[in-house]
């Protein structure tokens, strides 16, 4: 059984002191086993920008050529800006992503200003390389990486109270909804219970959580890190994921990236001796 799982924060909106921020998320996780020995080094998410990334990478003694895979939580630019940095560092590495991560997407909140959101066109090129070159594992059901680690794929929507979390579209003039079923969770089986890492969660975090213990058959939930995206929520269903996170027990709740800062307040509160405070930077064992 794997005893320890360290996840170092590569990018967050927030960052320690000598640490870069960006609007992105990426996290570089290491799955440890008893002895000592690196079972997986896996790249999750790229960040925005990609400099920030490889800089904050850099400053942790962290080599990107060393992941043995990348997954991508989903095809939004603050999380995949950081492709090209990654296949340059190693441009045989294996990628794990949603067969819809590379389509057209808009977030809309005036009609009259449409922003696209979507993989930046020098990481759509990149994309396409790695298409032909078969390194991509689509994920739209779930996957195994090892005995102990998965990815969830699309996750059902089940809860009447969650939403993408935002004003998605897959078009310009805001006529199709982006229900954003690319997003997907990585999960890691420890002698402590399950450790998730989300990057977005725009399936909802307790929707996410579920399918997670339903797929692993495992109660115990250790550790939840990523972004729970409650930056939009409404007092409804911030009380309702607050309560039905109660129910859940996790031990470690790390919300970040665009969980929003209300949000993170309301969960500090609520869970004060489980909450982590999540920088770019800083690292965290599970």
């Amino acid at each position: 059984m794997y005893a320890n799982v360290k996840v170092t924060v590569l990018v967050d909106n927030y960052a320690a002191e000598g640490f870069e921020a960006e609007h992105g998320l990426a996290f570089w996780i290491e799955v440890v086993d008893g002895d000592g020995s690196i079972v997986k080094t896996i790249l999750f998410d790229t960040g925005q920008s990609g400099h920030v990334l490889e800089r904050n990478a850099e400053k942790c003694g962290i080599d990107l050529a060393t992941a043995d895979c990348l997954v991508l939580s989903h095809g939004h630019y603050d999380h995949t800006g950081g492709l090209k940095v990654v296949v340059n560092k190693k441009p045989t590495i294996k990628v794990y992503g949603h067969s819809k991560l590379d389509i057209e997407r808009y977030s809309i909140k005036d009609k009259a200003n449409p922003r696209a959101i979507d993989l930046p066109l020098e990481i759509q090129s990149v994309w396409k390389q790695l298409k032909e070159r078969r390194q991509i594992e689509y994920t739209d059901d779930s996957v195994m990486l090892c005995d102990r680690i998965g990815i969830t794929g699309f996750v059902k929507r089940e809860t009447e109270y969650e939403d993408v979390g935002g004003p998605f579209y897959l078009d310009n003039k805001a006529q199709h909804d982006d229900l954003i079923e690319d997003d997907q969770s990585l999960w890691i089986r420890t002698n402590h219970g399950l450790v998730i890492v989300a990057g977005c969660s725009h399936a909802g975090i307790i929707n996410t959580i579920t399918q997670v213990k339903q797929v692993t058959n495992e109660e115990r939930v250790h550790a939840v890190i990523g972004g729970f995206h409650l930056v939009n929520a409404n007092e409804e269903r911030m009380s309702k994921t607050i309560r039905s996170l109660r129910g859940i027990k996790i031990l470690k709740l790390a919300a970040c990236h665009c969980t929003g800062d209300e949000a993170l307040m309301h969960l500090s509160k609520a869970f004060p001796e489980n909450y982590v405070e999540v920088q770019a930077g800083r690292s965290f064992s599970f």
